[in-house]
């Protein structure tokens, strides 16, 4: 067995704190991987990454058990502990439960540095994150740094009278566009053009993408004022009268 897939701890391990939010490993990861975790991240293989993608969805007392039956190997790695880590994070187990199973990995294995510890659960959001960034590459729409304005104006357009078909609030009268409401009693409004793009902003997501490689996401962002300005002065919109 290498070096890199023993449970060995780096003999100098950094101070920079890890990765530690707790959500969604859907959500693309933009922070920063310390060097620890990428380091830790890097000697995973192809295999190992798939792995821990694949892991299955754990509990805090299962992965308490798989832990045990690990720690039973005369030479235990740290895809093993990945892996169990990978199945805790996708269980939703929840920040409490991740930090014990931690402490307990520590305690199974005292040569283990703190730091090192919460550098591997920070390698496995990584894997994971990555995962799921590679899913989402090629499907997003309407991206700011990305769309061509003609494209951009064309989601907005096909968006927003979507939403007002499923949900007729916008009408146009006398030109203009007029939005009807039927709160405590019937009311029409002119939409100006600060009402008109949060109503964009609420039919369809912007986004803007960031990163390359492994870091590459998006981030959801407003309508870009030049998209607003001309759908509310063109005719491309048509509402009912």
């Amino acid at each position: 067995m290498t070096q890199e897939n023993s449970v060995i701890a780096p003999s100098k391990p950094t101070n920079i704190l890890p990765f530690e939010r707790d959500n969604d490993a859907s959500a693309p990861d933009r922070s920063t991987l310390s060097a620890g975790a990428k380091k830790i991240r890097d000697s995973f293989t192809p295999e190992d990454r798939r792995a821990i993608i694949d892991a299955k969805p754990l509990d805090a007392a299962t992965a308490k058990q798989q832990l045990e039956k690990v720690s039973r190997k005369a030479e235990p790695s740290n895809l093993d502990l990945a892996v169990i880590i990978a199945g805790l994070e996708k269980g939703n187990a929840g920040e409490i439960a991740a930090s014990a199973f931690l402490n307990a990995i520590q305690a199974t294995y005292p040569n283990l540095p703190k730091v090192w510890v919460k550098h591997l659960r920070e390698a496995v959001k990584n894997v994971r994150g990555a995962s799921a960034r590679s899913a989402t590459k090629g499907t997003a729409v309407n991206v700011v740094n990305v769309d061509d304005f003609p494209r951009l104006c064309g989601y907005a357009v096909k968006a927003l009278q979507d939403a007002n078909k499923l949900h007729p609030t916008l009408f146009e009268r006398a030109s203009n566009i007029v939005e009807v409401s039927t709160g405590t009693g019937i009311s029409v409004k002119d939409v100006d053009l600060y009402r008109f793009t949060a109503k964009v902003n609420l039919a369809t997501p912007f986004r803007k993408s960031f990163g390359t490689g492994d870091s590459a996401g998006y981030q959801e962002v407003s309508c870009p004022d030049d998209v607003a300005k001309f759908l509310y002065n063109c005719d491309l919109l048509v509402f009912a009268t």
